[in-house]
């Protein structure tokens, strides 16, 4: 019996061991990991909110980026001045990205996607609507 026993832990021991090594007792993957703070809670939060805010002004900021490289801030523009700019970009990405439409939280990898087609995207391309651009829709932005 204690034999039996020994052999069994010996056995269960290099098997552990062996597969340790070789790798296969976890599978290494790219994990994609959400905006910090915008994690899924239990509930909506007042720190998952102020994290969705911050993404918020991010896009806002990058958006009115692109419209003022493009001449579209100033006097007789689409946006009169960057505030102007701002407090839209700021209203219609909010309405896009929270709680509710990203329920998991906002993705960090999406999020610097779509940051990074906002300022590659060439002038003429209205960016008025966050869904205008592939990487910067909900589906792109959103925690699966």
């Amino acid at each position: 019996m204690k034999t039996t026993r020994a052999i069994l832990t010996l056995t269960a021991a290099t098997g552990l061991l062996a597969c340790v090594v070789a790798g296969c007792a976890h599978h290494e993957t790219t994990a994609r990991a959400p905006v910090p703070g915008t994690e899924a809670p239990s509930g909506v939060t007042s720190q998952q909110n102020a994290a969705d805010q911050r993404v918020v002004e991010q896009l806002a900021t990058a958006r009115c980026d692109h419209a003022q490289t493009c001449n579209d801030v100033g006097a007789g523009q689409k946006y009169a001045s960057r505030d102007a700019c701002l407090q839209q970009m700021r209203a219609s990405t909010a309405g896009d990205l929270n709680a509710y439409a990203c329920p998991r939280g906002i993705d960090a990898s999406g999020l610097n996607h779509c940051l990074a087609a906002i300022r590659a995207e060439q002038c003429g391309f209205s960016l008025d609507t966050l869904a205008r651009e592939n990487d910067c829709r909900s589906g792109a932005l959103c925690m699966k």
